[in-house]
């Protein structure tokens, strides 16, 4: 069954809004960035004032970047051997980053008001376990994903002194992203991958229907959630949820892949897509109507991007052993 008549189908069942196109006229524009004239940048969050947040030297060193003023990030923990280098995941408006550091075990961190707060506390006596993907809201409330070596991630949300574990129904949950409203929304896996949003104390499943599996969970400060979705026919497909409501969209083409990367307070989706044909990764902006892509990465290439309310983005793409990195604005009728 092709798209088109499959989406027709969730559409009288679910409330799915109808395909979206794939937008002309729509340009981007790429600039690398660099950092203290080197390379091998990883531009790892851009918050809605411009500041960047990543590493440079191929992951040696953790820097923010505002303008063209460089913070470089010290060592998260002074007795550390190897210098316990501060990876940056997220930063919020106020300029506020959580990410990871290494020493010995993988601990996250915060940097606040220009230094750490109570550095390596957020391991949460979990020894020998890692920390992962952490996230910040404008109120300065984080999460953190917490490997156990049992296999299984546990989530932690809440403020410094503060977090508490959260659970949806099932197994391996993933908390992927928070809004200013402190809704958090993620994947986990009940029998195949799903996508949850916990607001309130309470939690939603969301998978749209006919779907035997949806992957993402990223939400914006209106409830909306972005994911993607395989259908029966092993088709995938981009989706917006919101109150119970889904609104589907495909790429160009036919796609083995589909991944979504975030999704900002203007209800812009981004990520990647693998071509069928060429099987290359292409990164694709949906506006809630239309669909524009832009670059050609190879398969293999590890892409992370970053996008604030205004429509700025940061890419990495790591290829080859090194880091690459871009500001990219968005001009035309697909922004």
């Amino acid at each position: 069954m092709s798209p088109i008549p499959y989406v027709a189908v969730l559409a009288a069942v679910a409330g799915l809004l109808a395909q979206p196109a794939v937008a002309d006229g729509t340009h981007f524009r790429v600039k690398p960035i660099t950092v203290a004239g080197g390379a091998n940048v990883s531009a790892n969050a851009i918050n809605n004032n411009g500041m960047i947040a990543g590493t440079y030297g191929g992951g040696l060193n953790g820097f923010i970047l505002s303008g063209t003023a460089l913070t470089t990030l010290p060592p998260t923990f002074a007795n550390c051997p190897d210098g316990c280098v501060a990876v940056p995941t997220a930063i919020n408006a106020a300029g506020d980053v959580v990410g990871t550091t290494f020493f010995g075990d993988v601990y996250a961190f915060l940097w606040h008001n220009g230094a750490y707060v109570a550095a390596g506390s957020f391991d949460l006596g979990l020894t020998g376990d890692a920390a992962a993907g952490p996230g910040i809201n404008r109120k300065g409330q984080e999460f953190y994903n917490y490997f156990v070596h049992g296999g299984i991630f546990i989530p932690y949300f809440g403020t410094p002194g503060a977090m508490v574990q959260i659970m949806p129904l099932g197994s391996f949950p993933v908390i992927n992203s928070i809004n200013d409203r402190g809704a958090a929304a993620g994947t986990f896996s009940p029998f195949a991958p799903s996508v949850f949003l916990y607001s309130g104390g309470q939690y939603v499943t969301i998978a749209p229907p006919a779907a035997i599996s949806s992957e993402g969970g990223y939400v914006n400060n209106s409830g909306r959630v972005a994911g993607t979705y395989q259908d029966k026919q092993g088709a995938w497909h981009g989706f917006v949820y919101r109150a119970g409501k889904y609104a589907s969209f495909d790429m160009p083409g036919t796609v083995t892949s589909i991944t979504v990367r975030a999704i900002n307070n203007k209800g812009r989706v981004v990520g990647t897509f693998v071509g069928g044909k060429s099987g290359l990764q292409q990164i694709f902006l949906y506006n809630g109507s239309t669909v524009s892509v832009f670059g050609k990465y190879a398969a293999s290439d590890q892409i992370q991007i970053a996008m604030n309310d205004i429509g700025r983005m940061v890419i990495s793409d790591y290829a080859n052993g090194a880091f690459r990195s871009y500001r990219v604005r968005c001009f035309g009728a697909g922004c």
